[in-house]
């Protein structure tokens, strides 16, 4: 029961979101990449773990359920489960010419993921001019978490446990759950997942 629909040859233009993640991921690459002469093999790599990390990305919350935090991403469409890589030792600070090749592949693709995830989590995350009203973050919203350094496809989810609306009755601050910790985080640094209300 599945409708293919196709866009026409040579227009990317009328593919809309996933052209633009198409050329989300070209742009990052060509910075990462710069003047690197890679092998077929390297470049199927260093796609491979491109793939990985814009297809672990969270786009919906799949239940509402208060002890679990979990989100519905690409991976589950295409393998059946999220996707979580191994946690690396960090190579983006140390000098190409220092490194063996599958190590530069791995730099390649860290400092892919560093580009791209911080971009993507900007993105998320509401801003808007303090003149427009919008809706609250409530408390049992499942949340993405903005960290830095974090390991590819590592993807914080949160629930929020506890708001704190200011006198205006705008929610400026949240109490989030990420594991069996809590913290304070300011609503500038999290971005609500949409919940499926169907």
């Amino acid at each position: 029961r599945i409708r293919w629909n196709f866009i026409a040859p040579l227009s990317p233009n009328q593919g809309g979101l996933w052209e633009r993640a198409v050329r989300s991921a070209k742009n990052h690459l060509r910075r990462v990449i710069d003047t690197q002469i890679l092998t077929f093999e390297e470049f199927a790599t260093v796609l491979a773990s491109v793939a990985a990390c814009m297809n672990s990305r969270p786009l919906i919350a799949l239940d509402d359920d208060p002890t679990a935090c979990e989100a519905l991403t690409p991976a589950h469409l295409v393998v059946g489960r999220r996707l979580i890589g191994p946690i690396q030792f960090d190579y983006t600070s140390i000098p190409d010419n220092r490194l063996t090749r599958w190590r530069l592949i791995q730099k390649i693709a860290q400092e892919f993921w560093s580009r791209w995830h911080s971009k993507y989590v900007a993105q998320q995350i509401e801003t808007s001019k303090w003149n427009q009203k919008k809706e609250n973050i409530e408390v049992g919203d499942i949340v993405l978490v903005n960290h830095d350094n974090l390991p590819p496809t590592h993807w914080p989810l949160a629930r929020v446990i506890t708001t704190f609306p200011r006198d205006d009755g705008c929610v400026r601050n949240v109490e989030v759950k990420l594991g069996s910790s809590t913290f304070k985080r300011g609503i500038n640094k999290i971005a609500r997942l949409p919940i499926n209300d169907e």
